[in-house]
């Protein structure tokens, strides 16, 4: 049974698909759904910095929720958000862990096989390592 949605979520069109196939299954399995958006922190970036991105994205994550909050009232589904600092593919592990999720929906970002090479893949690193199912919306599927 699915209870317990979350939704990795950055504003791309590709995260907006994967709300809305998050959405219409809450819908249908009157399940929980969680967006979670990622700043990416640095490696070697310095304290100070750091700090000036995190208060800087706090400014922001009020705008870049508006429209999933939107998306949500409209399917009568209730949607709690939050925003995480590291990683993108560890956040979105830990934070589904955390939440108890029984799905993670995920967009799919298409990369050349030479950037997947050098950065990795976000999704292969959540594919392997989730402890619950994972679906992927590609958006050529769905866009047609």
């Amino acid at each position: 049974m699915i209870k317990k949605l979350l939704v990795g979520y950055d504003g791309s069109i590709e995260s907006s698909m994967a709300l809305n196939f998050a959405l219409d299954m809450a819908k249908t399995y009157r399940a929980e759904v969680r967006a979670v958006f990622v700043v990416a922190l640095g490696d070697v970036a310095s304290d100070v910095e750091i700090e000036a991105v995190v208060e800087e994205s706090k400014r922001k994550h009020h705008d870049l929720f508006k429209e999933p909050h939107k998306m949500a009232n409209n399917a009568g589904i209730q949607l709690t958000t939050t925003i995480l600092y590291g990683h993108t593919e560890y956040q979105i592990l830990y934070e589904a862990e955390k939440f108890g999720a029984d799905t993670i929906v995920i967009g799919h970002h298409s990369k050349s096989q030479w950037t997947r090479w050098i950065t990795g893949s976000i999704t292969q690193t959540i594919l392997d390592n989730a402890q619950c199912t994972v679906i992927v919306v590609k958006q050529d599927h769905h866009s047609k």
